[in-house]
């Protein structure tokens, strides 16, 4: 319904501090302003009563609030019974209204953000070279047992323990058999197989693993159950790899030495990226963590609505077809479900404050950045993507991301830094819940 637009009355409002995350408003209006109210909404043709209450309610909800309360999150709430608006009578309200917490900012020096030795080995670099070689190599239907070096064609079906329908099925992933462990990602699960769970084993076999979901999983809906993959061998591949000639041939590089500085690079680039990410998430976490402050009631209970109402849709993946059966599902996984919800918000609420705090602005660059690696991976003009996210009102989302980067470095700028092997990297940095 829309709100008719007419000049408000007159009112006395006195504010009360309740806690870090509510104020309470006393407002006080007389008869006659109200009378002189009533007029004019009967002038503007306004003749229900109750439209009138309606239109008095809507104004004092938005126009009553003083200044010095800044970032509200919702309308007030009238605190008590309804009012009855007789427009003769001096009438009093009580509204009460979610505010911005008061936060104190730690000292950023203390804060210690783990960062990798992203040096890039010499094994790594052969490791790459040699997956260039069996990318442009030969392959050849593989009839026997899988060995080191075969390309395998899996189909990875997940089911969650106890639950009525899978995860996934059959999803197709493909990948390299090699002597270490090899990770596959499925619908937001990460699944970890052995290389000796595959050598020796033919064509049309199937294989299944358990194991347990990790604290720091994003699937929140899963974490700490039991998982059961099946994966079937759809077809095996030998591969001959073609000769580091080649390859170097085949990039079009001067030299031998040239393809080799190309690759590092590459391969810097993207372990710097990756782990990019994991630091500024590791980064506003740890911050996070540290501030006492009370969340607002009201957004939270909204931020975790969001997060359920995704769930749901997960939940009715996994076979949960009736509310009954998803609210049951809700209810076990209960506390994982707020504990996310009030990270996610106390995030929120963190960056904020340090945006404004130290006026920290919008990374243009970053932005562009964005935009850029979007066209490329839809093979599109960052300009039609630009254009796209601005009729489609998705810049602010993208805006909103960028600006978590750059408080992320910020943090990440006052804080101190202790560099650690890539592996000690992966297991602490990791293991903070997000």
């Amino acid at each position: 319904m829309s709100q008719p637009k007419i000049q408000p009355p007159v009112v006395r409002c006195t504010t009360e501090h309740i806690d870090d995350c509510v104020r309470r408003m006393h407002i006080e209006i007389s008869g006659k302003e109200l009378k002189r109210f009533h007029k004019r909404c009967k002038k503007q043709n306004i003749a229900s009563e109750e439209h009138i209450s309606h239109a008095l309610m809507h104004t004092l909800s938005t126009q009553t609030v003083p200044e010095e309360l800044p970032n509200i999150f919702n309308q007030p709430r009238l605190i008590g019974q309804k009012a009855e608006f007789d427009f003769q009578s001096d009438l009093s309200l009580v509204l009460e209204i979610d505010v911005w917490p008061e936060i104190e900012l730690p000292d950023m020096s203390e804060v210690e953000i783990l960062m990798p030795n992203s040096e890039v080995t010499d094994a790594e670099v052969e490791a790459e070279l040699l997956e260039q070689r069996r990318l442009i190599g030969t392959r050849s239907q593989q009839s026997g047992n899988m060995a080191i070096g075969d390309s395998a064609t899996l189909l990875v079906s997940l089911q969650c323990a106890g639950d009525p329908g899978l995860i996934a099925q059959n999803e197709t992933h493909q990948l390299t058999l090699i002597e270490h462990s090899m990770r596959v990602t499925v619908q937001g699960v990460q699944v970890d197989i052995n290389p000796s769970d595959l050598i020796g084993k033919p064509a049309g076999l199937t294989i299944e693993l358990s194991f347990a979901v990790p604290s720091n999983s994003p699937r929140v809906d899963l974490v700490g159950k039991t998982v059961q993959a099946t994966i079937c061998i759809e077809k095996v591949e030998q591969v001959e790899p073609a000769s580091l000639d080649a390859v170097i041939t085949e990039y079009e590089a001067p030299s031998e030495a040239n393809f080799r500085m190309q690759v590092r690079s590459a391969l810097q680039q993207v372990k710097l990226d990756q782990q990019q990410a994991v630091v500024r998430t590791q980064a506003l976490a740890a911050v996070a963590e540290l501030l006492p402050f009370k969340l607002p009631k009201f957004l939270f209970q909204k931020n975790l609505l969001e997060l359920v109402g995704s769930l749901q849709k997960a939940l009715l993946e996994r076979g949960y077809q009736t509310e009954e059966a998803q609210r049951a599902a809700l209810n076990d996984i209960r506390q994982q479900v707020e504990d996310q919800a009030a990270r996610q918000l106390r995030t929120r609420l963190l960056t904020a404050a340090l945006r404004d705090r130290h006026n920290i602005g919008l990374d243009q660059d970053l932005l562009a950045a964005e935009i850029n690696r979007m066209a490329q991976v839809q093979g599109r003009r960052p300009v039609e993507i630009r254009e796209e996210l601005l009729q489609n009102q998705a810049m602010d989302g993208i805006r909103g991301r960028i600006m978590v980067i750059a408080v992320a470095d910020w943090i990440i700028s006052q804080s101190t830094t202790r560099t650690v092997p890539t592996d000690v990297f992966e297991k602490e940095a990791r293991s903070i819940p997000i």
